[in-house]
């Protein structure tokens, strides 16, 4: 079993909506075991707007909605 609180840290997809302060959008996430998991995501930057498609890092949980980031890409 996986708790939620394994989820921070992870990498997060929005899929639905458009995340922004006070208007959470949903995510999806894929576990240790490979099972995917719906999230309701916030940036924890209130400046910031989560498209869908964008890629996110959980970085904690406030009630039913994770904060997040956006994922910084490796540079090549």
């Amino acid at each position: 079993a996986v708790s939620t609180a394994d989820f921070i840290g992870r990498v997060a997809t929005v899929f639905r909506g458009t995340a922004s302060s006070g208007k959470p959008a949903e995510a999806k996430l894929t576990d240790i075991h490979g099972k995917t998991h719906y999230v309701l995501v916030e940036p924890d930057d209130a400046q910031q707007v989560l498209s869908e498609g964008s890629e996110v890092v959980l970085v904690r949980r406030e009630g039913p909605v994770f904060r997040a980031i956006v994922r910084l890409k490796p540079v090549q």
